[in-house]
């Protein structure tokens, strides 16, 4: 159970898939733009207008939420990976121009309708490696809750 201000768990056994990789080797809240090093390292950048929100329900993860404001509102990431999932409560209305390492590999890429915790978009498929993404949306909304960097 889970609540604001009290979580419990009774009999909870988390234990590693032996051969499997991890779903996600890093899942960032959509508000970590930089992380807690004592000189930050910038992680996701949004640029366009976004509203970000916290205090938000116990589906959202960190309770918070960011909100695209029209289109242009970009969010940008650079990580190690194969891939990268967008997770929050979307209707499937948006619509995203996805670069990857300067590169426009999707002109019109749809996004799913979905609620909190699942993927809304997913991008897969690149090579093993370090990858700058970015997304653009061209039309409709796209609310972010987190985002997972798939290993």
């Amino acid at each position: 159970a889970s609540g604001y201000y009290f979580t419990q768990f009774d009999n909870l056994k988390v234990e590693e898939v032996v051969g499997s990789p991890a779903y996600y080797s890093e899942l960032l809240d959509d508000l970590e733009m930089t992380d807690l090093s004592p000189v930050p390292v910038t992680k996701l950048v949004y640029g366009g207008s976004w509203a970000h929100e916290n205090g938000k329900g116990m589906y959202d993860y960190q309770r918070s939420l960011s909100t695209s404001q029209g289109t242009g509102s970009t969010l940008k990431y650079t990580f190690t990976g194969t891939g990268l999932d967008v997770l929050g409560p979307n209707n499937g209305t948006a619509k995203l121009q996805v670069t990857v390492d300067g590169q426009v590999v999707n002109a019109s890429a749809a996004t799913m309708a979905s609620k909190e915790l699942y993927q809304a978009f997913t991008l897969r498929g690149l090579t093993a490696g370090a990858h700058t993404v970015e997304l653009k949306v061209l039309s409709g909304t796209l609310v972010v809750d987190a985002v997972g960097v798939v290993p």
